[in-house]
């Protein structure tokens, strides 16, 4: 069974951030999708450390909705439990 966006109400979109942009399908996904009436979170990972460029990407694909909150994962792999702690911090607040 096929599933769409229009089955939920709270959506959660994640993306690695390649050369600071949101991976194609995702852009895809955002772009073909009405996210109208819905509450929007947002993740991306990267191993820089500027996150906000790629998030405002993904705010303005989906334009005029804004995300509820959104979270930039960043070096995951050099502090795991820290990054443990900050998902499950983040995931409590958007619930």
């Amino acid at each position: 069974m096929t599933k769409s966006i229009q089955d939920y109400d709270f959506i959660i979109v994640g993306s690695p951030v390649w050369a600071g942009k949101i991976a194609p399908a995702i852009r895809t996904f955002l772009a073909k999708n009405d996210f109208s009436d819905k509450n929007v979170a947002f993740f991306v990972t990267l191993g820089g450390d500027k996150p906000e460029k790629a998030l405002k990407n993904m705010k303005k694909a989906i334009a005029p909705k804004i995300p509820v909150e959104e979270l930039g994962i960043i070096n995951a792999l050099k502090n795991p439990e820290e990054i443990e702690e900050q998902i499950t911090t983040w995931c409590k607040e958007i619930q």
